[in-house]
């Protein structure tokens, strides 16, 4: 009975010294691939075309400028309109916080707001900035990918068009 723990001891010995060179080789092996991958990252020059494009194309998106000049009672749906043509992001309580901040801020200032969202498998931020005068009419701007803008600007030419007086209290930044 003596015989079998000692086989079991000597067969123990020898899993526990293949097992630990075996774990330190998959550990290089990995840290080895992680700093591979983060030299591919820091330094874009090693990489391919295709890799190269697919950067430009998730990493700088270009966004288009749309302005639109109407009633506030018109927000509402333009504002669904942008929701149509997105896949995600603007949720409900955005775009009701979004309308009580037009409605909620002082006449002839202008205000910015940004929201995430995701069109066409790209992410990009879409930003409205918005300027109204005292007869709430109201100047928004809206930056958009090219879906969106298009969305926006098809929308723009259905409703009534109606030019606020303005006289920004806060210039635009560039």
């Amino acid at each position: 009975m003596t015989e079998a723990p000692k086989y079991l001891s000597h067969f123990l010995f020898i899993a526990v010294l293949c097992a630990w060179p075996l774990g330190i080789g998959m550990y290089l092996l990995l840290k080895r691939l992680a700093e591979r991958k983060l030299h591919q990252m820091e330094h874009p020059d090693d990489l391919t075309s295709e890799e190269m494009l697919n950067e430009l194309r998730y990493g700088f998106i270009h966004r288009r400028q749309v302005v639109v000049r109407t009633q506030t009672e018109y927000l509402p749906f333009l504002i669904e309109r942008v929701r149509e043509s997105i896949d995600r992001g603007l949720g409900d309580e955005q775009v009701r916080t979004l309308l009580d901040r037009v409605d909620l801020h002082k006449p002839q200032s202008r205000q910015k707001a940004m929201f995430p969202i995701e069109c066409e498998g790209i992410s990009s931020d879409l930003v409205f900035e918005w300027i109204r005068d005292e007869a709430d009419r109201i100047e928004l701007t809206v930056w958009a990918v090219k879906p969106v803008a298009a969305a926006v600007k098809q929308f723009a030419t259905g409703i009534p068009k109606a030019v606020p007086r303005l006289k920004a209290t806060n210039p635009p930044r560039e």
